[in-house]
């Protein structure tokens, strides 16, 4: 990876986001690794033995996410999105992978 590379950049974090990363600035990568080891330790990861890219939103992560308002609107109801030819069935109070990292954009700057 590059040296100026945006992964590795630090960042300041939401205080929404420090909650969970006890941290008040980090990097894009070391975000993502704080963030997957949160879920995993919570066990947020695929609700009722799903699939494992749909993660179950608590308080803390559902803080983070709401600052987007297009993905607070998203998690109050039942959906479904395309992916690859597959449709994912996305419970209510949950979020897709791909849609928590776009979402963690508003909490860094």
């Amino acid at each position: 990876m590059p040296q100026g590379s945006a992964l590795k950049k630090e960042m300041r974090c939401s205080e929404e986001l420090q909650a969970i990363t006890k941290t008040k600035k980090i990097s894009r990568g070391e975000m993502m690794k704080v963030l997957w080891k949160y879920i995993k330790r919570k066990d947020l990861q695929g609700p009722n033995g799903g699939d494992g890219r749909i993660i179950q939103l608590d308080d803390r992560l559902e803080a983070v996410v709401s600052k987007s308002s297009k993905l607070k609107k998203a998690i109050k109801e039942k959906r479904s999105i395309e992916m690859r030819g597959n449709k994912i069935k996305i419970p209510k109070g949950c979020i897709f992978m791909t849609e928590l990292a776009g979402g963690l954009s508003k909490n860094l700057s």
